[in-house]
């Protein structure tokens, strides 16, 4: 009741706006009980990647982001609101589209008194990144800016494909990582699928919205330990060893991309020039 909107706006004690400030100050309280768990994990008992997590939130840098690192963090919070307020727009299209049975093992609620949930499948396979496939898809049809509910809705009724699943054959599935099921393995092997960076899906080097020159990231900066936490978090979910055998040939076929895409800009100028 003492913070009102105007006072919320104003710089706080590190410059950045008030309701920030107020924001962080609540999540390092939070931060200083008991953490999640996973279910069935001891609660006297933690682990060497929650111990790595905690250091790296606890000792995380309140210094306001500027250059490469700010607008590197501002395109993965504009990607994360996109994907969050896609997601719930096409919500009842994914419910309605749910089967009265288990399409895996054909159960009925009537018959066996299961719970039917209905996913989103890439060729009639149960796949937790389909949504980021089609909002992938939808960008390069339409642009990266374009956000218009109705659009988006008709776009995802044309190309999405359901799964619906008991309760049973969800506890088959690795709730804790469901990256690493064997439903997965085909679309992770499938570059085709795999859609990591706009250059990836788009056909058209016109259409990259950004890119980024090679650069040299200290682990200690703040620039660093954000990519460090990304990647801890990546591997995790992906599971395996790391670094992957072909790592350092998808690494030079990036970085010749990126020198052949700059090549392509300066031509253009210096046509553009002439």
């Amino acid at each position: 009741e003492l913070l009102t909107p105007r006072s919320l706006e104003k710089p706080g004690p590190d410059g950045r706006p008030t309701i920030e400030y107020v924001r962080d100050v609540y999540a390092e309280l939070m931060s200083l009980g008991e953490g999640y768990r996973k279910p069935g994990e001891r609660p006297d008992i933690s682990s060497d990647d929650e111990d790595d997590l905690e250091n790296l939130r606890r000792n995380w840098p309140r210094i306001p982001l500027k250059g490469p690192a700010l607008t590197i963090a501002l395109i993965w919070l504009a990607k994360a609101r996109k994907r969050r307020a896609f997601s719930k727009l096409v919500k009842e299209i994914i419910e309605s589209n749910k089967k009265d049975y288990c399409e895996l093992c054909n159960r009925t609620v009537e018959k066996n008194k299961i719970k039917l949930t209905c996913y989103l499948a890439t060729n009639n396979q149960l796949n937790f990144n389909a949504i980021d496939i089609l909002i992938a898809e939808f960008e390069n049809l339409y642009g990266s800016n374009e956000m218009d509910s109705n659009l988006w809705k008709a776009f995802f009724r044309g190309h999405a494909q359901y799964l619906t699943q008991c309760s049973i054959c969800d506890k088959d599935l690795d709730s804790s990582n469901p990256y690493n099921n064997n439903i997965n393995t085909t679309l992770l092997d499938d570059k085709k699928l795999v859609t990591t960076r706009p250059q990836d899906i788009s056909s058209s080097d016109d259409e990259v919205d950004e890119i980024f020159d090679p650069l040299v990231v200290t682990r200690t900066s703040p620039e660093g330990r954000m990519m460090s936490k990304w990647l801890l978090s990546a591997r995790k979910i992906l599971g395996g060893k790391f670094p992957r055998l072909n790592a350092r040939n998808e690494m030079e076929k990036y970085a010749q991309k990126l020198r052949n895409l700059k090549l392509k800009k300066n031509k253009d100028q210096i046509r553009n020039t002439t």
